[in-house]
This record gives C-alpha cells, sequence and structure tokens, in this order.
C-alpha cells in the first residue's frame, strides 16, 4: 500500500496469538521503501510511528465466503495432503481448503457443492444402472404385449383387456420416470411431469387391483355365471371409472391441499425432484394408497389360489399340475406382492433389499409378458401369422418351379 510517499507491503506474522494484542511498529520514514518490522511493545518509542489505523490489517486466514467446519472425524488425511470425506468417499486436493490444525479444516461451501455436483456415489451409479437396464427391457417387453393383444382379437377375453389397461398406463409410468430428469431445470415442466408420474404409477396400483379383484371375483364369487359381451364392456368401464377416478381425485387432493397449506405457493410437486416434494407426501399420497391397494391385493389372491386349489381337487378338468402353478404365478405377478419389498427396503435401509426391489419393481412389465405372451399359443399364433407374408414352395408359380430346375 502507498503512504506519505512510500510503498509498503506486508506479510502476516507467525508470532503466536498473544503478540496481536501488543503493538506491531513499523518505520515509515524514506529511504525504506519496505517497512521495518520492529519488536513488540507496550509502550511507543520515539524513533518508531504507529502504523495509521485505516491501513492496519489483521490479517486471517478464514476464506472470503461461506464456509463449513470439518473435524477429524468427518474425514482422513492422504499422503499427499489431501483428504477424504468418511460418509461420500469424495476425495477434496489441499489447494481446495484451509488446514486450521491437524483436528480441523475448513472449506467453503461454493467448493463443497461443487465436489458433491461432480460426485457419483457407487451405490447410487448401481442402483441407477440397474433401474435403467431392466425398464427399458421391460418397456419392450410392454410394447410386445400390447402389440400382440392388438394383433390377435382371439386373446381379447375380459381379464386380457384388464392387462392391457395395466400393460398402457405401466409403459407410461415407466416410460415417464426414465425421461423425468430432461425437464428438471424448466420448472414447470418438472411440476407437469411430476403430476403425471404422480398420476400414471396411482393408476398402475388401482389397475393391478382390478386385475387381483376381477380374478377374485371369477373364481370366488362369480365362478358358475359366465359373462356375456355387454357385461364385459359395462365391467370394463366401470373398473376404467375406480382405476383412474379415484386415482385423478387423490391428485387433486394433493394438488389443492397444497395449494391451501402453502397460501398458493405451490402445489406440491417440482420443487426439489419433479416429483411430490416431501417424504410426507410420497407417504401419505402413494405409500398408503399402495399400503391399502397391497392389503386387499394379498386378501383377493390368498382366497382365489385357496378356491382354485379346492377346485382342482374336486375335479380332474382343471388341467396338470404345472398349468396350476402357471395360473399362480400370474396371479402373484399382478398383486404389486413386489411393492413389499421396496418399502422394507426403504424403511429397514437395507441395500441387498433396495437392489433387490429395483430389479423386481422395473422388471414388471417383463414379468407380464412371461406370464401372458411368452407361451405355445402365442408362440403358434405369431407364426401363424407370419407364414402368411412369406412364400412356400408350395405357393410358387409353375413358371418360378421350372426356372428352378435349370
Amino acid at each position: 500500500m502507498e503512504y506519505n510517499g512510500s510503498e509498503f507491503q506486508f506479510t502476516p506474522s507467525k508470532d503466536n496469538f498473544y503478540t496481536y494484542s501488543k503493538r506491531q511498529l513499523y518505520k515509515m520514514h524514506p529511504p525504506y521503501t519496505n517497512p521495518q518490522k520492529a519488536e513488540m511493545f507496550d509502550i511507543l518509542p520515539l524513533e518508531y510511528v504507529e502504523t495509521p489505523e485505516d491501513y492496519v490489517y489483521y490479517p486471517s486466514v478464514l476464506p472470503h465466503c461461506s464456509y463449513v467446519n470439518l473435524s477429524v472425524n468427518e474425514f482422513n488425511w492422504n499422503t499427499d495432503a489431501s483428504i477424504t470425506l468418511q460418509y461420500v468417499g469424495i476425495t477434496i486436493q489441499f489447494d481446495k481448503f484451509i488446514k486450521m490444525d491437524e483436528q480441523n479444516i475448513i472449506i467453503c461451501v461454493d467448493t463443497m457443492k461443487e465436489l458433491y455436483s461432480n460426485y457419483q456415489d457407487p451405490v447410487k451409479l448401481a442402483e441407477h444402472i440397474l433401474s435403467l437396464v431392466f425398464s427399458i427391457l421391460s418397456l419392450i417387453c410392454l410394447a410386445l404385449t400390447f402389440i400382440t393383444y392388438c394383433t390377435f382379437p382371439s386373446l381379447l377375453t375380459l381379464p386380457t383387456k384388464n392387462t392391457m389397461c395395466l400393460v398402457g398406463f405401466l409403459f407410461l409410468a415407466q416410460l415417464l420416470l426414465l425421461l423425468k430428469d430432461v425437464a428438471i431445470r424448466n420448472e414447470t415442466a418438472c411440476k407437469i411431469i411430476g403430476v403425471f408420474i404422480h398420476y400414471l404409477w396411482l393408476t398402475v396400483i388401482l389397475w393391478m387391483n382390478v386385475c387381483s379383484y376381477h380374478m377374485f371375483h371369477v373364481f370366488v364369487v362369480d365362478s358358475a355365471k359366465p359373462i356375456g359381451t355387454q357385461s364385459h364392456r359395462s365391467r370394463l368401464l366401470k373398473y376404467s371409472l375406480y382405476a383412474n377416478g379415484l386415482s385423478l381425485i387423490i391428485v387433486l387432493i394433493t394438488i389443492f391441499s397444497n395449494l391451501g397449506v402453502s397460501s398458493g405457493s405451490h402445489i406440491g410437486y417440482g420443487v426439489t425432484t419433479c416429483y411430490l416434494n416431501t417424504s410426507l407426501l410420497v407417504g401419505v399420497a402413494l405409500v398408503a394408497p399402495l399400503g391399502v391397494v397391497l392389503i386387499l391385493n394379498i386378501i383377493f389372491f390368498s382366497v382365489s389360489v385357496w378356491t382354485m386349489a379346492k377346485i382342482n381337487k374336486m375335479s380332474a378338468s382343471i388341467g396338470a399340475e404345472k398349468s396350476q402353478v402357471h395360473i399362480y404365478i400370474k396371479l402373484s405377478t399382478l398383486t404389486g406382492i413386489f411393492w413389499i419389498l421396496a418399502i422394507l427396503g426403504d424403511v429397514l435401509q437395507q441395500q441387498v433389499l433396495i437392489f433387490i426391489s429395483i430389479v423386481l419393481n422395473a422388471s414388471q412389465g417383463t414379468f407380464i409378458f412371461i406370464s401372458y405372451v411368452a407361451n405355445k399359443r402365442v408362440l403358434q399364433l405369431w407364426r401363424d401369422k407370419i407364414n402368411k407374408y412369406i412364400p412356400t414352395a408350395d405357393s410358387q408359380s409353375p413358371d418360378q418351379t421350372r426356372s428352378t430346375h435349370f
């Protein structure tokens, strides 16, 4: 700095803390271009003048930013003077933090945010890869299932129509879940996608409930009464009103209740993620309906299986043991029991359960495909369909037949 025609340079003192309570004196007269640091005195000698107050700087190691203090139980020192955070495994180079002593360091909040933004937790990365791979496989299987039912009207019964509705909404729900990160930077788009994701997964859950209820109704309540075509339409309409209508009501209640609580500032979606904002909302608006549906599905599933087993004992025309097991697998696929593992994994924080639930729930479309489409009957239907468009030796013209002999 410049003072009285001279330029002075100052460096932080390495004296112990208590010297800061005494006056630091510098010679202020030319020809000194750099101040000569004097000893510490309680009384000012005449040959020195005190550094003017406007030019006194108290050097500090603290950064000029908002910072956090990390104690030694939160990090480990590395041999290259860098540190590694214990709870996430992030390594921070020595020029990114300030060492206070062997037990404490300080680091700017902005630096921490930058480090976290570039960090990928290996466990979360593994979860994301598992979800991505099995969801894409599920989407392919769902598309094949839907195309198969649309191609062969002979497969369309009321249960398969219920399954088609489930397949359609499950396809949209899984697809939107994969694409939600695209809209994270646009607040309005993020809120819209959050609303649709909530609605679609509620609809999927309720269509699973419809499928389980219909099996229960066919095998237990109405086993002796055939269902006509008109009854098919009216019952499918009732199922649609139940699954889609109740989902819409839950979403609207969520939106308006959040608008009321927040005095109109937010709708409960798209603040921190393109979904429900808080864990409380997820619990009330998704997990609670899921829990009720799971209980109902388990009841319907158990009673249906018990009734079918009793019928099998009394009637030899039901089919072989293999056929019975296959039907049970179909039922268990549609009850959504796999979601119980997701809830248990989240509550118990057991990583093995979380991985298993991710694979099973992301593979719901695959299980539906295996249960309903991957069988000999459907394979034969596809063979017959394809053979119509592939010329055979019998269908060749006489000229073509003769030309093959030359």
